[in-house]
């Protein structure tokens, strides 16, 4: 969830530094500013990064549904 929030914060200024370069770039002599510069960044923010270990979220998942479906037929046996 932090993540998610810090994501939108960083997307929201991203937006508000293109604002202000379409407001300033009439007046300013430096005509190659990109949003970034004008954030002190490398690159935008906005994507959320890759995890460590790509396939584990996959793995975890299906081992989850398996999980539920065994105890969905067990409950079915039972009764």
């Amino acid at each position: 969830m932090q993540a998610g929030f810090t994501r939108r914060e960083d997307r929201a200024w991203e937006k508000v530094a293109t604002l202000g370069i379409w407001v300033l770039s009439p007046y300013s002599k430096d005509k190659h500013m990109t949003p970034t510069k004008l954030l002190g960044r490398y690159k935008l923010q906005t994507l959320p990064p890759r995890p460590a270990s790509w396939g584990e979220d996959e793995r975890e998942l299906a081992a989850e549904k398996a999980r539920r479906l065994a105890e969905a037929i067990r409950w079915a046996v039972k009764k």
